[in-house]
């Protein structure tokens, strides 16, 4: 964390201690994840970018914490439960995370296979390929241009084949968002760089 530090929007609601606190901690802590949460899906609109759940949500605590050891109403032993508590939580949101990510892909992959001829770009995955040859594809949404020296799979078999490489990524337990990495016009890697996965897609 940089040395400036970062104080909770909840710092004054800690000052004094309710009976059911630990009720109280657990809506405080969904109230920010979601609006910090709303806050970065609005600054990446548009791109295919992602977030960092687990850093996302250890940077969320730590300011928590922070804002409980300020308040004169809490004892130690109420701090330790407290972490507990916000370790818990974690958890139970990195779970979540995770199997909406997998459940994501699955329903994706059944929409995708009802429409033979429609492929969804891997890239920006909002608008479908297009294939000015039997080499080649491209993507006018985001620009995507990939040109083989093999001919392309099928439409079912490249929708499948992405589908595939994008589930065997949520697979390893990892809720990142992968990117698509184009190298030159005929290789393209789906890459994730907080669990180290590395796909030769093409």
């Amino acid at each position: 964390m940089s040395q400036q530090q970062c104080v909770s929007p909840h710092q004054h609601l800690y000052k004094k201690k309710s009976v059911d606190w630990k009720s109280e901690l657990r809506k405080k802590f969904i109230r920010r994840l979601r609006d910090e949460r709303e806050k970065i899906f609005n600054r990446a609109r548009g791109g295919f970018e992602c977030w960092q759940t687990d850093l996302f949500i250890e940077s969320i605590i730590q300011d928590e914490v922070d804002a409980l050891r300020l308040s004169e109403h809490i004892t130690e032993n109420e701090l330790n439960e407290a972490i507990q508590e916000f370790e818990r939580f974690r958890d139970e949101t990195t779970q979540q995370e995770i199997e909406s990510m997998i459940a994501y892909e699955q329903e994706r992959l059944e929409d995708l296979a009802s429409g033979y001829n429609a492929v969804l770009c891997p890239r920006c995955q909002f608008a479908s390929l297009s294939f000015p040859d039997e080499y080649s594809l491209i993507c006018e949404h985001c620009k995507l241009q990939l040109r083989l020296t093999q001919p392309l799979p099928s439409p079912l078999e490249l929708t499948t084949h992405f589908t595939n490489i994008f589930t065997s990524h949520a697979d390893r337990g990892c809720s990142e968002t992968p990117s698509l990495i184009l190298q030159g016009v005929d290789k393209l890697f789906l890459r994730c760089n907080w669990c180290a996965f590395n796909y030769e897609v093409f």
